[in-house]
This record gives structure tokens, C-alpha cells and sequence, in this order.
């Protein structure tokens, strides 16, 4: 298995275990739950600047606002973002490591 796959398989667990943390204290409504979910706001960026987006906020629900949209939201593109991290990071370092051998070996 490539490293860089076990490394999403490491990051998607840990995200999850974290998630269900989170998911946990806002079911059994904690005390200020709802702000939980500005953990995922910071570890989930900038993914997560989608879940601001007016469009997918319902008038008059805040238990939707509050709490289905950001465990969607996070649950899933939030636990993709992690899992393909690795991917993309080394496309871009192999992308770089590229493009500097051609400019070494251009001079």
C-alpha cells in the first residue's frame, strides 16, 4: 500500500473519532454544543467555508442549522478532505520536484 494512502486511512480515523465526539455532545445537548463545531471550522479549512454558504441554511430551523447540516457537512466532505490530503499534497511535491529537475537541467 502506498504511504500515502495509510496516511488518509490515519487521518480519515482520526477526523472520524473526533467527529463522533463532537456529533455525541451536541445530541445530548451539552452545554453551548452547537459551538463545538468550530473545531471542524478550523482542522476541516477551507473546506469548511462551504458550510456558510446562505443556500444551504433553512429559515426558522435552527436544529437543522445547528446541528444536521454541520454533521453532514463535516461528516462527509470534511472526512474526504482528510482522506485525500496526503493524495494532493504529494502530487504537488512530486509536481515540484518535476518541474525544478527541468529547470536544472534547462541551464
Amino acid at each position: 500500500m502506498k504511504i500515502r494512502i495509510v496516511l488518509g486511512l490515519v487521518f480519515l480515523s482520526v477526523h472520524t473519532i473526533l467527529y463522533v465526539f463532537v456529533l455525541h455532545a451536541n445530541i445530548v445537548k451539552a452545554t453551548d454544543a452547537e459551538m463545538t463545531w468550530l473545531i471542524f471550522m478550523l482542522i476541516d479549512f477551507p473546506v469548511s467555508l462551504g458550510v456558510l454558504t446562505p443556500i444551504l441554511h433553512v429559515e426558522g430551523s435552527p436544529e437543522w442549522n445547528n446541528l444536521y447540516l454541520p454533521a453532514l457537512y463535516f461528516g462527509v466532505l470534511g472526512s474526504l478532505w482528510w482522506y485525500y490530503l496526503p493524495t494532493l499534497f504529494s502530487k504537488l511535491i512530486d509536481g515540484l520536484y518535476n518541474w525544478l529537475s527541468d529547470l536544472a537541467v534547462k541551464k
